[in-house]
C-alpha cells in the first residue's frame, strides 16, 4: 500500500494536465440500432497458413476489408488461448503466471447449465462456486479463479468488460465452439471451451449460442477423433445471428490440432491444420450467407499462437465503411499492426458503444494503402518472418556484445600489467573502437532483409561494417587524437537519431530494437535504442568539447555540444519521434548536469540541486504531456495514454504502471543475459580504482572534459534502470559503451611510450 502511495505522489503533476483536459475523452457515436458484429476466431492460425486453396471464404473476407499482424502476448509472451479470450473479454491484458490451481482445472469450462458436470449439472456447480443462480445459458465455471487471478497482476483486468457493455446496451451475445479433446461420456472430461469467456459478463454467464457435446462428432481421422459438426454449429449460428447481437464462432478444430501437434510428425501436422482449416472455412462459408457486409462487421482474429512458436496472428475486418488497407491501433501506432486488447474496444466502437475505462486497448483504424490484397498478406507474412529472425537474434548478438566487452577487459588488465606489450594495446585499441562499430552494425543491417536469407549472412554483414568502422575510426585518430571515438560514436548517435526521426524502422525488429511479437513497443525508440544513443551522446560531448577547444567559458564547443544535447534530448522524448517517458526522467538531469559541468560550472549533491533537477524533470515531462495531448488520439504514446487512463481512473491507475514497471525491472535480473555486463564492467572500474588509479586519472588529464561526461553518464545509467521497465538491460547497454570507451583510452594513455606515440608520433596534447 505504501508503494503505491509513493507512485500515486510522483504521478501528482499529471493532474496539472488532466485537469487542463475536458472529460469527453471518449465519447462514441450513438448505438446502432441493428448492428451486428461476427467474431470468427482462428485458434494458432498465422498469415502464411491461409492459402486460397485451403481457405477462400476466410481469404475474401480479410481480402475486401483491412487486414494487420496481432501481437497475441497478453501479461506472458506465450499465450494460452484461455488467456486470449479473457484479454478480449476484458480489453486489457489478463492473467499471467500462479493462477490458482482451481483455474488450472476449469479454465476451459464453459458449460451450458443443463450439461453433466460431476454429480450434478453446470449450474449446480456454478451456483456452489460463485453464490449466485445460472440466469443464463451458458455459464464459466472458472469465474470466481480467473478474477483472483487478476488481483496478483497489476494491470487490474476486469473480467468480462466486453460482456458487461453490450449487455448495457441492450446487445445479445453468443458463442459457438466446442474444442474437447474428449467426449461427454468420458470418465474425466477435458473442457476446451474458454470462447465463452470472450463475450461472458462479469458474473461468468453468457446469452446464447451453442458450445455442448452436440457441437462435435466422432471422426477416426482428426485430432482425439473429434471434429465440430458443421450442420450443428450453422444452426447455432442462425439462431444467435439477430440484430443487435455480436456473435463469436470458433474455429475449434484448429485449436484440437495444436493440441496434438505433439504426438505427430511436422508433415501430418500440416495435413491436419490443412484439414481442419478448410473445414473451418467451410463452416464460415455457410454462415456468410446470413451475414451482410453492408451492414455488419466481421472480425477475424487469432487468439492465441501456436504452441511451439510465437508468431504473429491475424487479424482483420470487413464491413461497413471499412475500406481495404491496413489496420493500426493508437497502442501500435504502427500501420499493419494491432494488439489482442484492441478486440473489445473495437467491437464497441462498431457498434456505436462507449469504451469502458477499464480498457486499455484502443480501436482499430484503416490506413490506406496501394498494395493489393496479395501484397498486403505478403506484408504480414515477410514482417512475421522478420518478427521470428530478430526474435532468435536477440540474445545470440547480446551474448556476442558481452564477451566482446569481456575480452577488452581481461586484455587491458592484462596490458595494464605488462604495459610494454604495444601490439597488444593496439589490438585493443581498434577492439574497442570494432565494439562500438558492432553496436551500429546492428542497427544498419534492418536495412536488409537478412531473415530472408541466413544468420551466416547477417553476421557477416555485422562484422564487416563494425571492422569498416573501426577501420574509418582509427584512420581518422591518425590524423588527430580524439576523432576515433568522434566517429564511433558520432555514428551511433546519427544513425540511431536519424532512424527516430524517420519513423524507427531500424529499430523495427531489430535485435537491439523491439519488434511486434514481444508487443510491447511498435513505435519510436526502444529501451536499448535509448540506452545506446543517450550514454552515446553523453560521453561523446566530451571529446567534442576537447577537439574543438574550451578556452572561454562560452566556446564554441560548448555551444555545439549543449545542441547536441538538446537535439538527442527531443529525439529521444517527443511523442512524435521517441516518445520516450522513461527517456525524459534519465536524460534531463543527466544531461543538463553535462552541460552545467561542461560550461566549467560546479554541481554539489545538496537538496536544492536535486529539486532543480527534479522540477526541470517536471517540467520536461508536463511540456511533452501537453504536446501528446495534443495529438489525435489514434497517435499519441504511452505518455498521452497514461494521462487519458489516470484522469478517468485517478492516479490509481499511475500507481498501477509504476509497480508494473518495477516489477518488470527487477524480474530483468534473473531473465536478461545483460545482466552479465554490470560485474564484466563495474567490476573492471573498480579494479581501475584500486589497482590502476593513475592510468585511470591519465584518461581524464588527456581530455579534461570527460570528467563532465562521466559524472552525466553515472547520472543518466542509475535513472535510466530505475525508470525503464527493461530493467538491467539499461545500464547494460550503457556500461558495455563506457567499458569500450574506458579500454581505448587506456590503450592510448598506457605509459612506457604507450600506443599513442606509436600510432601518432607528431600528435600532441590538445591545449586548452
Amino acid at each position: 500500500m505504501t508503494k503505491r502511495r509513493l507512485a500515486a505522489g510522483i504521478g501528482a503533476f499529471i493532474l496539472l494536465i488532466v485537469t487542463a483536459q475536458g472529460a469527453g475523452a471518449n465519447t462514441p457515436d450513438k448505438p446502432k440500432p441493428n448492428g451486428r458484429v461476427l467474431i470468427i476466431s482462428l485458434p494458432e492460425i498465422t498469415w502464411s497458413d491461409l492459402t486460397q486453396r485451403d481457405a477462400p471464404t476466410i481469404r475474401g473476407i480479410l481480402d475486401q476489408g483491412a487486414v494487420g499482424g496481432l501481437t497475441t502476448r497478453t501479461i506472458t509472451r506465450v499465450t494460452a488461448l484461455t488467456e486470449g479470450y479473457l484479454t478480449v473479454g476484458a480489453g486489457t491484458k489478463a492473467i499471467g503466471k500462479g493462477l490458482k490451481p482451481i483455474l488450472l482445472t476449469s479454465k476451459g469450462a464453459g458449460l451450458e447449465v443443463g450439461e453433466k458436470f460431476g454429480t450434478g449439472t453446470a449450474a449446480d456447480a456454478y451456483e456452489q462456486r460463485t453464490g449466485q443462480s445460472a440466469r443464463q445459458p451458458i455459464v464459466y465455471l472458472g469465474i470466481a479463479a480467473a478474477i483472483a487471478a487478476q488481483q496478483e497482476e497489476t494491470y487490474d483486468a476486469k473480467i468480462g468488460a466486453l460482456g458487461d457493455a453490450l449487455k448495457r446496451a441492450g446487445y445479445n451475445s453468443a458463442a459457438i465452439g466446442n474444442a474437447d479433446r474428449t467426449t461427454s461420456k468420458s470418465s474425466a472430461p477435458e473442457y476446451e471451451r474458454s470462447l465463452v469467456t470472450a463475450l461472458m459478463d462479469s458474473h461468468g454467464q453468457l446469452g446464447g449460442g451453442e458450445v455442448g457435446s452436440e457441437l462435435i462428432e466422432v471422426n477416426a481421422k482428426a485430432p482425439f477423433g473429434l471434429q465440430i459438426n458443421i450442420d450443428t454449429a450453422v444452426s447455432a449460428f442462425d439462431d444467435a445471428w439477430k440484430p443487435r447481437s455480436v456473435v463469436l464462432v470458433e474455429g475449434s478444430d484448429l485449436a484440437r490440432v495444436d493440441a496434438y501437434r505433439n504426438v505427430v510428425s511436422p508433415k501430418q501436422t500440416l495435413a491436419i491444420t490443412r484439414e481442419a482449416l478448410r473445414r473451418t472455412d467451410a463452416m464460415v462459408k455457410k454462415m456468410m450467407t446470413k451475414v451482410d457486409l453492408e451492414r455488419d462487421t466481421v472480425i477475424v482474429l487469432s487468439p492465441s499462437p501456436p504452441s511451439t512458436t510465437v508468431p504473429l496472428g491475424v487479424a482483420g475486418m470487413a464491413g461497413p465503411g471499412i475500406d481495404a488497407g491496413l489496420l493500426r491501433s493508437a497502442t501500435t501506432r504502427r500501420d499493419g499492426f494491432v494488439q489482442l486488447v484492441d478486440i473489445a474496444p473495437t467491437v464497441l466502437t462498431q457498434l456505436g458503444i462507449k469504451v469502458p475505462e477499464t480498457m486499455n486497448g484502443k480501436p482499430f483504424t484503416v490506413t490506406q494503402t496501394d498494395m493489393d490484397a496479395n501484397a498486403r498478406r505478403d506484408f504480414l507474412i515477410d514482417s512475421d518472418q522478420a518478427s521470428q529472425f530478430r526474435d532468435s537474434m536477440i540474445t545470440p548478438v547480446a551474448i556476442v556484445f558481452i564477451i566482446m566487452i569481456a575480452l577488452l577487459v581481461v586484455g587491458a588488465i592484462i596490458s595494464l600489467n605488462r604495459p610494454n606489450r604495444n601490439q597488444l594495446r593496439n589490438l585493443l585499441h581498434f577492439g574497442s573502437l570494432f565494439t562500438l562499430g558492432f553496436v551500429s552494425a546492428v542497427y544498419l543491417a534492418r536495412l536488409f532483409s537478412f531473415h530472408q536469407t541466413s544468420k551466416f549472412f547477417y553476421w557477416l554483414f555485422v562484422v564487416v561494417v563494425a571492422a569498416i568502422i573501426g577501420t574509418i575510426s582509427l584512420a581518422f585518430y591518425r590524423r588527430r587524437a580524439n576523432e576515433d571515438m568522434l566517429i564511433a560514436l558520432g555514428l551511433i548517435v546519427v544513425i540511431i537519431g536519424i532512424d527516430i526521426i524517420t519513423g524507427g524502422n531500424l529499430q523495427f525488429n531489430n535485435a537491439f530494437g523491439y519488434s511486434p511479437t514481444v508487443g510491447a513497443r511498435f513505435s519510436g525508440i526502444g529501451n536499448i535504442g535509448f540506452s545506446a544513443i543517450s550514454a552515446s551522446t553523453v560521453i561523446f560531448v566530451g571529446f567534442l568539447v576537447n577537439r574543438l577547444g574550451n578556452e572561454r567559458k562560452f566556446s564554441r564547443g560548448v555551444i555545439i555540444a549543449w545542441v547536441i544535447l538538446a537535439t538527442v534530448l527531443i529525439i529521444d522524448i517527443a511523442p512524435m519521434f521517441g516518445g520516450d517517458v522513461g527517456g525524459i526522467i534519465a536524460m534531463v538531469p543527466a544531461f543538463g548536469l553535462t552541460a552545467i559541468l561542461l560550461l566549467g560550472g560546479r554541481v554539489q549533491l545538496r537538496i536544492h540541486t536535486v529539486v532543480i533537477g527534479a522540477l526541470a524533470t517536471i517540467g520536461a515531462l508536463t511540456i511533452m504531456a501537453a504536446i501528446d495531448l495534443a495529438q489525435p488520439k489514434g497517435e499519441r504514446t504511452h505518455l498521452g495514454q497514461l494521462i487519458e487512463r489516470v484522469q478517468s481512473e485517478g492516479l490509481g491507475s499511475f500507481s498501477d504502471v509504476v509497480l508494473r514497471k518495477l516489477n518488470k525491472n527487477i524480474a530483468t535480473f534473473t531473465g536478461s543475459v545483460w545482466v552479465w555486463m554490470l560485474p564484466i564492467v563495474l567490476g573492471f572500474l573498480i579494479y581501475l580504482a584500486l589497482q590502476a588509479r593513475p592510468q585511470l586519472r591519465a584518461i581524464t588529464a588527456r581530455t579534461p572534459e570527460l570528467r563532465a561526461s562521466f559524472i552525466g553518464f553515472a547520472v543518466l545509467a542509475i535513472l535510466g534502470y530505475g525508470f525503464n521497465d527493461s530493467g538491467v538491460i539499461v545500464p547494460g547497454m550503457m556500461l558495455g559503451i563506457l567499458g569500450a570507451v574506458i579500454i581505448a583510452q587506456l590503450a592510448l594513455t598506457a605509459s612506457s611510450g604507450g600506443l599513442e606515440e606509436t600510432l601518432n608520433p607528431e600528435s600532441e596534447p590538445l591545449r586548452r
